[in-house]
């Protein structure tokens, strides 16, 4: 074989587009055989991270409520939930950008290092003002 048709690289092509876009499931499976990963374990993980980020959304949902309730009185709890909602998101992120380096999707790469940066830019906001409005923040 001659040097100018070595195959360097393989493209692939886009994903088939179901009702909501892009396929998310048919993209797990792919990248997980790029990591010779069964396909079982592509559904496991994505409807799993689904739960965890409805669940993630509700619990930012019921902290957006109570801010809004008339005679709210100032407990800790709220500010442990408010501190595991967004640590909770973080970590979320943390571990799409592990798999996006892993995988090699640049683009999913670009997309989910900006989520996690206005995540941290909005956690850091929060922080500073509870500290401000409620005193030494907890540890």
């Amino acid at each position: 074989m001659n040097h100018s048709q070595v195959i360097t690289h393989t493209l692939h092509g886009l994903k088939p587009v179901g009702w909501y876009g892009v396929s998310r499931n048919k993209k797990m499976v792919d990248y997980f055989s790029r990591l010779y990963l069964p396909a079982w374990a592509a559904y496991v993980v994505t409807y799993g991270i689904g739960i965890a980020e409805i669940l993630i959304g509700l619990l930012f949902f019921y902290l957006l409520i109570y801010e809004f309730t008339e005679s709210r009185p100032y407990v800790v709890k709220i500010r442990i939930l408010h501190r595991l909602a967004f640590k909770s998101s973080i970590m979320v992120f943390v571990a799409f950008t592990i798999c996006d380096i892993l995988i090699g999707d640049r683009v999913e790469l670009w997309e989910h290092g900006c989520y996690l940066t206005l995540l941290l830019v909005s956690y850091d906001l929060w922080y500073r003002t509870d500290r401000y409005t409620h005193g030494k923040p907890i540890s």
